[in-house]
């Protein structure tokens, strides 16, 4: 082939094969040594593209999945003795082979919506494993095609491979997790997970920000999963240290996305975490923005649900929280043109709790011009409040609500903020038809120096300002 493919190998050796689209190509390798000519080649064909295929431990069987979810068992195959020009095939004879294909018979099984992923012979092969986005692993008996199901593994499958102990395997998912399985029973006995991998999320807000959050005191990295959860990573032990259910509902690997997790943010020292869920509108009808505020217990990693907030700013979407350093508070800015500052009273914990319990209100509300707020950030102290507003940002004193100062005119609506460590600059990110990345001086209230530039993210761990950017074309 001219692109590679991988090499299927039974178990006894006899045998290597790979796909070529709707093609099965096999090999007999005779046992002893052999001529390149005494290569016995075997082809098997379908109607749709293959995508995987598995040969059976002991008997002249081969399977195969194909992009549609269908499930194709040939059985023994590579026994023709002559070609299709001295014998013409018996369709009553060789049910559902196609065409001259070297097989007694073709059986076709479909169960998955989506393309097959992996197949896996059980090691006395009386099942068949076959796996796809679904999530699902699906058990056929192979004499009789009976089926019955290992679901809610969270994430679609990608590989299934056994190991010398035939009571023991591995499955591995497209959320960077991989799973030890006991066999036959399909027991998940250990699960190792990595760093949660990129979902794309609709574009439903092209300013929001808050893709993931960092609690710097732990080493951890908050980031939003495809399965309405938050995942704690611990970028010291590289591993994951907890994951928190934001939406509680069921997630189908092959649903449609109406539900994401838009954003996060944690408070400086961890204690407290907020999120803003979003349920997508279905004919302009029944979308809901959500607002949550968390507490921390515990343990790292730890936390528990204290405050809901349906639509705090009515209909509109949030593009950005923060909270305020030091403080029990935190603000939320909106594309409906508003930002709201919200506060808590804390109660201590009554016995057999672990968690303090937080109770969020709204304080105050600003605006500006009632143009969308795009970002919003604290000074590392606290003392100022930045929204963005479009193409300027303003400054407030976060205590009484009011507006001290208004600078900047960008080329495009401003989409991140960050203060530069305990210094008096500003950073802002713009994106658009026009790119901007700018560090603003705000004794002077003017911009400092700018560049047009594409940056992905602006991040200040520890008050200590990083870039990710790369250059505009």
């Amino acid at each position: 082939t001219r692109k590679p493919q991988p090499i299927h190998v039974s178990k006894s050796g006899e045998f290597i094969g790979i796909i070529k689209k709707r093609k099965l190509f096999i090999w007999q390798i005779p046992c002893k040594r052999f001529r390149s000519d005494e290569v016995k080649k075997i082809r098997l064909h379908h109607t749709k593209n293959l995508s995987t295929f598995a040969f059976h431990p002991t008997e002249r069987v081969v399977a195969g999945g194909d992009v549609t979810g269908r499930v194709l068992i040939w059985r023994e195959f590579g026994q023709k003795k002559f070609s299709k020009n001295l014998v013409a095939r018996d369709e009553e004879e060789k049910p559902g082979v196609r065409d001259d294909d070297d097989a007694d018979s073709c059986t076709t099984w479909h169960w998955h919506a989506n393309e097959v992923k992996f197949l896996y012979f059980s090691s006395d092969g009386a099942y068949l494993y076959s796996g796809g986005k679904e999530g699902v692993i699906v058990v056929w008996q192979l004499d009789t095609g009976k089926k019955k199901f290992k679901p809610r593994l969270g994430a679609p499958l990608i590989t299934f491979t056994d190991s010398p102990d035939p009571h023991l395997s591995c499955l591995s998912c497209s959320d960077n997790q991989i799973h030890l399985v006991k066999m036959p029973t399909m027991e998940i006995i250990k699960s190792i997970s990595g760093i949660k991998l990129p979902f794309s999320f609709p574009d439903s807000c092209e300013c929001s920000t808050n893709e993931f959050a960092f609690h710097n005191e732990a080493g951890l990295v908050a980031l939003r999963t495809e399965d309405y959860c938050i995942q704690f990573f611990s970028l010291f032990d590289n591993m994951e240290v907890s994951q928190v259910q934001v939406c509680e509902r069921n997630f189908q690997p092959v649903d449609d996305v109406t539900v994401f997790v838009a954003l996060i943010a944690l408070s400086s020292d961890g204690s407290m975490m907020s999120t803003v869920d979003v349920k997508l509108p279905e004919e302009d009808l029944g979308g809901l923005v959500t607002l949550k505020f968390w507490s921390g217990g515990s343990r790292l990693g730890e936390y528990a649900l204290s405050t809901v907030i349906f639509e705090p700013h009515s209909n509109a979407q949030i593009s950005a929280i923060a909270f305020r350093p030091g403080h029990s508070m935190a603000v939320s800015s909106s594309l409906g043109g508003n930002f709201k500052v919200w506060v808590n009273s804390t109660k201590s914990p009554q016995e057999g709790q672990t968690h303090h319990k937080y109770e969020w209100r709204c304080q105050s509300v600003g605006s500006y011009k009632n143009v969308p707020m795009t970002a919003a950030t604290f000074s590392p102290d606290g003392s100022v409040l930045a929204v963005a507003a479009e193409t300027a940002f303003t400054l407030w004193d976060p205590d009484k609500n009011v507006l001290i100062a208004v600078i900047g005119n960008t080329v495009a609506p401003i989409c991140d903020l960050s203060f530069v460590a305990h210094s008096e600059y500003l950073v802002s990110i713009s994106r658009g038809l026009k790119t901007q990345l700018a560090v603003w001086n705000l004794s002077k209230l003017s911009m400092h120096w700018s560049y047009q530039i594409s940056a992905e993210g602006l991040l200040n761990p520890c008050f200590n300002m990083s870039l990710h950017m790369h250059p505009h074309s």
